[in-house]
């Protein structure tokens, strides 16, 4: 897997929200709601989206992100903050 940040069956996942994303869009009516509720599910698709591209980072930095299922150590401490000004 050299050179993919995600697995296959991670990709596979992406593309599955992103059809229900659109599904979402045809079965939503044209109404004064229809604004709101298609935000609504987006946002929660947005977030499994979120929750499975984390699973790079968590391969790429496993003492400090914890994958989907898994546990983090207790001792980790998060990198210093790099501040070029003050804030």
């Amino acid at each position: 897997m050299t050179g993919q940040l995600l697995t296959p069956a991670e990709h596979e996942f992406i593309k599955l929200t992103v059809d229900l994303i659109h599904r979402l869009g045809r079965i939503t009516k044209y109404g004064p709601g229809r604004r709101g509720d298609l935000t609504e599910g987006i946002t929660h698709l947005h977030a499994l989206q979120r929750m499975v591209l984390a699973q790079a980072a968590a391969r790429s930095f496993p003492d400090l992100y914890r994958p989907l299922g898994g546990d983090v150590p207790r001792d980790v401490q998060p990198p210093p903050l790099a501040v070029t000004e003050p804030l």
